[in-house]
């Protein structure tokens, strides 16, 4: 019975294939630095992204190999953090989920960045499907390796980083003190706007 689903399925989407759109010229790394790996492929890919909505934005969760000779090998070592055929975390968001702002990949920056020398997760960071929130966090499983992509002796295990949602201030979150006086906020947005802000009660 599942065998029969699977190629009822398979012959739908041969039947119907001239309605998909092709869009992977939207998504393409275009790394800036115009780095190449030896065989001169640019040295940044999408090994694959996914994407996520949350509060009326996408979210792509990316997962981004930086290339080197991209053949399998049989050396192993857990303790260099390696630079080269590794896979890094960076996060694109946008609001048609199709045009994604890359910035955060141009400037090297990972979302969850990979551990240090000797750390479980020094060569290889892979983004979940979707975050799990969690009071005032998301909570980020990730994909962990310890070597290389191409190392055969790359083990993988599962790592949490959280992210707040809660902006934190020095007083500790009471601002009971500030009540009748003006005040001044500063914002710093990165590849962002800000249309609304408030101030709100938590409710015990």
């Amino acid at each position: 019975m599942r065998m029969t689903a699977c190629l009822l399925i398979g012959a739908m989407v041969l039947r119907l294939s001239t309605a998909w759109k092709t869009i992977a010229e939207e998504i393409t790394v275009e790394d800036m630095k115009k780095e190449k790996n030896p065989w001169g492929n640019p040295r940044l890919q999408f090994n694959w992204l996914t994407t996520w909505i949350y509060e009326g934005v996408y979210f792509a969760p990316m997962n981004v190999y930086t290339m080197d000779l991209s053949d399998f090998f049989e050396e192993f070592d857990y303790e260099t953090r390696h630079e080269k055929d590794v896979l890094d975390f960076y996060i694109g968001t946008s609001r048609d989920g199709m045009n994604f702002d890359k910035n955060w990949i141009y400037a090297r920056k990972p979302l969850a960045p990979r551990g240090p020398a000797g750390s479980f997760d020094k060569d290889g960071v892979f983004p979940p499907s979707q975050f799990v929130t969690h009071k005032d966090e998301h909570w980020i499983f990730y994909g962990a390796a310890s070597e290389r992509h191409y190392s055969i002796g790359r083990d993988m295990k599962i790592g949490l980083a959280k992210l707040r949602l809660k902006p934190q201030w020095k007083s500790g979150g009471d601002l009971s003190q500030l009540k009748g006086k003006t005040v001044k906020l500063r914002f710093t947005l990165h590849n962002a706007k800000l249309y609304s802000f408030s101030f709100q009660s938590e409710r015990r």
